[in-house]
């Protein structure tokens, strides 16, 4: 029997759309967002490429990880799915921005952060991504000015609204004034989901700050650590100002108090953590704060003039907000047994995101590592027993936490130089292939039906007349590269360039040096014991 071609491209067609959708790995990256949302983590933005410290070359890579059933690190790092928005917005390439998502809904919202990094200015300075539609809406209400290295911190309590401190406005982001090159965003705001308002926080104004990680404590304020601090200086014959900025000191907490305002809180006992760039901080379920990671303060030169930073030496630390004291829990951190040692795994990151899934396990995706290098897939620390691990039972789980026995296979060998081969549990990704399998069948099934159909019925009616060739493979084409890559997967990235400075002489923490003429004074607010004495 001779098979006509055209009607069997038209009857596989349909079959292999519906098999569009894959699992794969995410890249590598830094400096890009991560939100639990609908028991999916997903990550946006950042940037894949081995740039210096001092370029930008950001992406729109958007991809989401299932964690509501088991996850294995090593096996699930190719269990990613690429995100496929619908409709007219969609958000740009960018990196440094801010990301948050509240508890219990189905949203995720991005501020600000570099965008082309080339001097224009974004559209939509600020973003809502929907996971049920699968739509991007623009945040379009005029009081939200694009800065990059901004701190977007979701209200857990009220779940109803953000808070953002922070960040810089420069030629990057499309900010052009003829008396500075630069501004630091001073005045903290609040987002309200209902209305998709921003409002101001306070008029009480602190020096601004980047770099730096922000989080809601157990008590309802925000806490605010690390990073960079601006100092401005007004020169009154050129009328311009130049600003100069110095690390955090991380024996003081910055606090915002809806009731109080801002306090520099003073820790009062404990290690305190080294100075450090680009950390993350997270609320434990145990009410106390875990900041994890970060870039050491000073920018190395490596070959060819390569910028750089290197991870900090203690890694991590967590903080009694009933005593503000810090506990140096760095040692503490192990592998599981039998897995591979620290160093190969990375646990020294900056740039990073961190994601609480459960009661105690932490995920930390990507970020850099030593030499500047891009720090290897996600890792799982198990924020009760400081052990990370290569499995997560899943949110959908009676039970479990990161570092339990893999009861859904008793010979798996879950060390990261096995990846959980031989067991007999299936993984997210194992799962994925069996769905696609299936479909495939099934598309072939119909397929194979629906052309023996239309022949017999093209057969009995219009003899002779033979169907047109369907562009089956034109379409293919048009789609990928003469790799067989996925064109649509591209990443359309931009090259800028940032340059910092530091101050002459560093000033007094959240203290300018001098302040434009009649502009709105700018507190200085001393340290305070934490009973307030």
């Amino acid at each position: 029997m001779r098979i006509d071609k055209g009607l069997l491209a038209h009857a596989i067609l349909p079959a292999w759309l519906i098999t569009v959708v894959y699992a794969e790995s995410h890249p590598n990256q830094y400096a890009g967002g991560c939100a639990l949302v609908s028991k999916k983590i997903y990550c946006y933005g950042g940037t894949s490429t081995a740039t210096g410290f001092f370029e930008y070359q950001p992406n729109a890579n958007f991809y989401s990880l299932d964690v509501s059933g088991p996850v294995r690190r090593v096996e699930n790092a190719t269990s990613w799915q690429r995100v496929t928005a619908v409709g007219d917005t969609r958000p740009t390439v960018n990196m440094w921005f801010g990301m948050a998502a509240l508890p219990d809904q189905d949203t995720f919202v991005i501020t600000g952060g570099v965008g082309y990094a080339n001097g224009n200015a974004l559209g939509n300075p600020a973003l809502m991504y929907n996971t049920t539609s699968s739509s991007w809406s623009a945040i379009t209400s005029q009081s939200f000015e694009q800065t990059q290295m901004n701190t977007l911190v979701a209200d857990v309590q009220r779940k109803d609204r953000y808070f953002i401190y922070g960040g810089r406005r420069d030629h990057d982001t499309g900010y052009t004034n003829v008396s500075e090159s630069e501004t630091y965003v001073t005045i903290p705001k609040f987002l309200s989901t209902n209305d998709l308002q921003w409002s101001v926080a306070t008029e009480q104004v602190v020096s601004g700050r980047i770099r730096h990680a922000g989080v809601q404590g157990k008590d309802g304020r925000f806490y605010f650590f690390g990073g960079e601090y601006s100092n401005s200086q007004y020169n009154e014959t050129t009328n311009y100002t130049s600003y100069g900025l110095t690390e955090v000191d991380m024996s003081q907490v910055l606090i915002y108090d809806e009731t109080k305002g801002w306090e520099a809180v003073q820790t009062t006992s404990g290690t305190v953590p080294s100075q450090r760039w680009h950390p993350t901080a997270t609320l434990l379920s145990n009410g106390n704060i875990l900041v994890y990671g970060g870039a050491q303060t000073a920018v190395r030169v490596g070959d060819n003039n390569y910028y750089y930073l290197e991870p900090v030496d203690d890694t991590a630390y967590v903080l009694n907000t009933d005593t503000m004291t810090w506990s140096d829990i760095s040692s503490a951190i192990q592998p599981k047994e039998g897995g591979n040692p620290l160093d190969k795994q990375q646990y020294r990151r900056y740039g990073h995101s961190a994601v609480l899934v459960g009661d105690d396990s932490l995920f930390i995706m990507f970020g850099k590592s030593t030499n500047g290098s891009f720090a290897d897939g996600f890792l799982i620390l198990n924020t009760t027993s400081w052990v990370i691990s290569d499995y997560y039972p899943g949110l959908n789980a009676a039970a479990g936490s990161s570092d339990d026995t893999d009861t859904d296979d008793d010979d798996d060998d879950d060390s990261a130089t096995t990846g959980g081969e031989g067991g007999s549990g299936l993984s997210g990704g194992a799962i994925a292939g069996v769905v696609v399998g299936v479909v495939v069948g099934v598309g072939l099934i119909a397929g194979v039906a629906a052309f023996l159909f239309i022949r017999r019925r093209r057969n009995s009616d219009i003899p002779g007349e033979s169907a047109k060739e369907a562009p089956l493979s034109e379409w293919k084409d048009s789609h990928h590269d003469n790799n067989g890559n996925n064109s649509l997967s591209d990443d359309n990235s931009l090259k800028g360039g940032l340059a910092t400075t530091s101050p002459d002489s560093p000033a007094p923490p959240y203290s300018p040096v001098t302040t434009k003429p009649d502009s709105v004074p700018r507190l200085t607010l001393a340290p305070v014991k934490p009973d307030g004495a």
